[in-house]
C-alpha cells in the first residue's frame, strides 16, 4: 500500500509538473507570436495572442502591459482610418505610459504619433484655408451688392428730378458715392493681393486718375462753362468712378 501511495505521489507530481511545463509553453508560444504579429503589422491578431497569454498566466506584467499596448494600438488604427488624429496621439501617449520590456509597441505606437501630427496640422491648414477662402468669397459678393445698390438707389433718385442745380448736385452725390466704395475696395485689396500685384495696381491706379481728371477737364470743356457743363463733368467722373468698382471687384477682387 505504502509504494501504490507513493507512486500516486510521483504521478501526480508528474502530471502537474507537465501541466505546468505545457502552461509555461503556451505562455511563450503566445507571447512570442503576438511579437511577430505586430513586427508583421497584423495588430489585432498580436492583440489576440497577448490575451491567450493572459489567460495562462494572468499575473505576467510584461503580457498585460503589451495586452493593453497592443489594444490601444488597434484604437489608433481605427482613429487614423476615422481621419481623428487628436484622438490617435492621445492613444499613443497613452501607449508609452506603459512600462514594458519589450519597446515592439512603443516604436510603432512613437511613428504613428508623427505620421498624426503631420496629418493633423494638414488639416489645420486645410480648414485655415477654406475659411479664407469661404471669407474672400463672401467680400466679393458682399462688395457687389454694395455696388448694385449705390447703382439703384441713384437711379431712382433721377427719376425724381429735372436738369439744373438738382440734377448736379445728385450727380456729384452719387460720384462722390462711387469714389467712397473705390477707396475702400482699394484697401480690401491691399490685405487681399501679393505685394508685387498691389504694387503694380497701385501704379495702374495712378495712371487711371491722372488720365480720368483730364478726360473729365475735357468733358466740361465740351458742355460749356454753364451748368450743362458741369452736369457732363459729372456724370462722367461717376460713370468712369463706377466702372472702375466693378473692374476692380470682377478682375482684382478674390
Amino acid at each position: 500500500m505504502k509504494k501504490i501511495a507513493v507512486l500516486l505521489i510521483l504521478l501526480s507530481t508528474l502530471i502537474t509538473g507537465c501541466s505546468k511545463n505545457k502552461e509555461s509553453n503556451s505562455f511563450e508560444r503566445y507571447m512570442e507570436e503576438g511579437k511577430r504579429a505586430v513586427a508583421s503589422e497584423e495588430y489585432e491578431v498580436a492583440n489576440k495572442f497577448f490575451s491567450l497569454a493572459m489567460e495562462e498566466n494572468n499575473k505576467d506584467t510584461e503580457a498585460k502591459a503589451l495586452y493593453n499596448q497592443s489594444n490601444n494600438l488597434v484604437e489608433v488604427l481605427k482613429s487614423i482610418e476615422d481621419e481623428k488624429y487628436d484622438v490617435a496621439i492621445q492613444l499613443c501617449n497613452a501607449i508609452e505610459k506603459v512600462s514594458s520590456k519589450s519597446n515592439i509597441i512603443k516604436d510603432v505606437a512613437k511613428s504613428l504619433k508623427e505620421e498624426c501630427s503631420t496629418l493633423l496640422e494638414k488639416l489645420k491648414e486645410e480648414a485655415e484655408e477654406e475659411i479664407s477662402t469661404r471669407t474672400i468669397t463672401y467680400k466679393k459678393t458682399y462688395y457687389l451688392n454694395y455696388l448694385n445698390k449705390i447703382d439703384k438707389n441713384y437711379k431712382d433718385a433721377y427719376d425724381n428730378v429735372v436738369a439744373g442745380a438738382g440734377l448736379r448736385k445728385i450727380l456729384e452725390e452719387e460720384y462722390s458715392q462711387w469714389d467712397e466704395a473705390l477707396n475702400e475696395i482699394l484697401s480690401v485689396l491691399k490685405e487681399q493681393l501679393p505685394s508685387d500685384e498691389m504694387k503694380s495696381l497701385t501704379n495702374s491706379q495712378k495712371s487711371w486718375i491722372k488720365t480720368k481728371e483730364a478726360d473729365a477737364d475735357f468733358t466740361q470743356e465740351e458742355g460749356g462753362t454753364g451748368t450743362l457743363g458741369l452736369e457732363m463733368r459729372a456724370d462722367y467722373l461717376l460713370e468712369t468712378t463706377k466702372e472702375r468698382c466693378y473692374y476692380l471687384v470682377y478682375d482684382y477682387m478674390r
